[in-house]
């Protein structure tokens, strides 16, 4: 596959809007048309069938497959039966199981391990080695640095968003230093299922993508909170790296990547946290290969890494 190698990305995008409707590098298409209780059963039904109707339903994105090298999905629940035909019905093309997520918290690659010449890939190292699949990195999409505004929010000086899944009484720990230090922060918390909530935190409803860009670019620092068993990097890492946003992360495996930067990257259970105002009110370092970096963890790089792959 050459340097000009063409890619359709699947993407299950309709909940938070993270992906902008169009992008430079690739035709981004999400998955389903529609979302609604009679689609859902309906695809599950076709799909689960192989159904000789299922281009019905993925009309939006059928014809582009016939125009490009390769097709990348996104880990979703239907993703093994999506998979499961496009192999039937284009036994030639490049196919791709594009997981973002850790496998322990997505589909199964055990599902669809029938299915021949299918590759998977994974931003989780841990997974890589464990399942023999193949490392790209996360990558961020430089188009959402330019959408538009479409709420005001406040300044802060630290921003967290997402659920309190198993993070509460690191976030509360935090907080605590935070107020000792006079260092304003703002927690959008999301409910996790059932969980408790010990140090009565305040819930909201979850933030579409442009709402979590706007509270970024009002602060200085961000929050990251991964699960123990994740060895990849999520977006806030990423976010910190395109928008120039220092971060405050409990992954201990950052140090080792390229962007880490003790100035920039504030490591929990590694750094000492009397530091932690100091940290928040220096200056952002920009690095001599800053935009080899972003070039690097672009959408764009991360397809190129694809591409070298052949």
């Amino acid at each position: 596959m050459n340097s000009m190698a063409r890619y359709l990305v699947l993407v299950n995008h309709e909940k938070n809007e993270y992906f902008p409707e169009k992008c430079a590098c690739c035709i981004l298409k999400n998955y389903y048309k529609t979302e609604n209780i009679l689609h859902r059963a309906l695809r599950k039904i076709l799909l689960k069938s192989q159904s000789p109707f299922i281009p019905v339903l993925f009309s939006h994105w059928y014809n582009e497959v016939k125009k490009v090298d390769a097709i990348i999905l996104f880990d979703t629940r239907n993703m093994p039966e999506i998979i499961r035909w496009l192999r039937k019905k284009f036994p030639q093309k490049r196919i791709i199981a594009w997981y973002w997520n850790s496998i322990a918290d997505s589909v199964n690659p055990e599902t669809y391990k029938d299915v021949k010449n299918i590759e998977i890939w994974s931003f989780d190292k841990k997974d890589c080695v464990k399942y023999g699949y193949q490392f790209n990195t996360q990558f961020y999409i430089p188009e959402n640095m330019t959408r538009a505004s479409i709420n005001d929010v406040e300044h802060s000086d630290i921003f967290y968003v997402g659920s309190d899944k198993k993070r509460s009484e690191a976030l509360n720990d935090l907080a605590l230093v935070f107020k000792k230090n006079h260092i304003s922060y703002y927690y959008h918390l999301v409910r996790f299922k059932n969980e408790p909530n010990p140090y009565n935190f305040e819930y909201h409803d979850p933030l579409i993508y442009p709402q979590v860009i706007e509270y970024i670019r009002k602060s200085k620092v961000i929050i990251d909170l991964v699960a123990e068993w994740q060895n990849g990097i999520t977006l806030r890492p990423l976010e910190g790296l395109f928008f120039k946003k220092k971060l405050i992360t409990n992954m201990k495996e950052i140090t080792g990547y390229d962007f880490y930067n003790p100035q920039n990257i504030f490591v929990l259970g590694v750094d000492d946290l009397s530091h932690i105002k100091e940290f928040v009110e220096s200056p952002y370092y920009v690095g001599e290969n800053y935009s080899e970096l972003i070039n690097r963890y672009s959408m764009q790089g991360w397809l190129n890494n694809f591409t070298l792959s052949e």
